[in-house]
């Protein structure tokens, strides 16, 4: 296999005797924690992908934390090889989902967590 900094287009490779293209860029990740309905977020999600040109995915989850609960949601941020991007730009996009899902779920705080760092986003004074 190539370097991925080398991969301009796609590759090739055979696997169960069939000729297989790939596509291969450094792994990256960035995740966004929040409280609220699915159902929001989700769509929220569908109409933000869709004007900045994104791919996420949404998995329900619940925070159990000392004093009480909430259900929420993880939704994802990943380098796609098929248009791969940089470590920054995967970062900026998450905070700036993050924050507009804040606003859209009334949230005063959530968290991003990347491969290299934890950031908490909140509105609140202390």
């Amino acid at each position: 296999m190539k370097d991925p900094a080398e991969l301009k287009d796609y590759d090739t490779v055979k696997v169960h005797g069939k000729q297989l293209r790939y596509a291969m860029c450094p792994a990256f990740r960035a995740r966004i924690y929040i409280a609220g309905l699915k159902s929001v977020i989700e769509d929220f999600c569908m109409s933000y992908v869709m004007e900045v040109g994104l791919c996420v995915n949404v998995q329900e989850t619940n925070f159990i934390y000392t004093g009480g609960c909430e259900s929420g949601c993880v939704i994802e941020l990943i380098n796609y090889a098929r248009f791969p991007s940089t470590k920054n730009a995967i970062t900026e996009r998450a905070l700036t989902l993050a924050h507009k899902l804040m606003q859209r779920c009334s949230q005063s705080s959530c968290t991003v967590l990347t491969d290299d760092n934890s950031f908490f986003l909140t509105v609140r004074e202390q």
